[in-house]
């Protein structure tokens, strides 16, 4: 399986990284785990990682209702930004959208409501020293400041990790979380 990767990866044009893990199955292909890489939506893991964290500590609910507002309007992947302005979400439902479709509205309600600076320390706190949140979900003007959104393999298993083993969120908020990133809908491979 590591000699097919190789040359897969290979034939590729740019950096690639990845780590193949199992538990009890002892396989771990490692490749690049360490370097550094524009994280796109992938971050949005770390996110639905911070609102439970926050939930988990009572200081946010996950019914809390929030407003759809024409200026919270993004491009770019989800289902928010065709539905109209008014409409009414929870925490749990924006969690949902963000890590079901990708939802970028949903994720920046949630980056709005945390805010940064509490979403990089939990980053941290996980152990994930390459990966850092600088900007909301298709900020062009943030892109242009050189503000982007970076994470390594490595931390991102960190992060699955901690989503499996963590005793910083209690057990039912952890079974909601793992619902939620099974209900995921986008499941992009690479091509055999």
């Amino acid at each position: 399986m590591k000699d097919k990767l190789k040359r897969m990866t290979d034939a590729l044009d740019g950096r690639v990284g990845y780590i193949i893990a199992s538990q009890d199955g002892k396989v771990d292909i490692r490749n690049g785990e360490e370097q550094v890489f524009p994280s796109a939506s992938i971050i949005k893991l770390s996110v639905l990682w911070a609102v439970f964290r926050k939930v988990s500590d009572g200081e946010l609910s996950l019914t809390r209702m929030i407003p759809l507002r024409d200026r919270d309007i993004v491009g770019g992947y989800g289902v928010l930004q065709n539905i109209h302005p008014g409409v009414t979400l929870t925490v749990l439902d924006l969690c949902a959208l963000m890590i079901h479709c990708s939802d970028n509205i949903a994720a920046n309600f949630l980056i709005d409501l945390l805010g940064m600076e509490f979403i990089n320390e939990e980053i941290w706190a996980c152990g994930m020293e390459k990966t850092i949140l600088q900007r909301k979900m298709m900020d062009a003007a943030a892109r242009e400041r050189r503000l982007d959104n970076y994470t390594s393999p490595s931390d991102m298993v960190r992060l699955m990790r901690q989503y499996r083993d963590s005793g910083r969120i209690e057990p039912p908020l952890r079974k909601q979380m793992e619902e939620i990133l099974l209900g995921q809908l986008y499941n992009n491979f690479l091509a055999h």
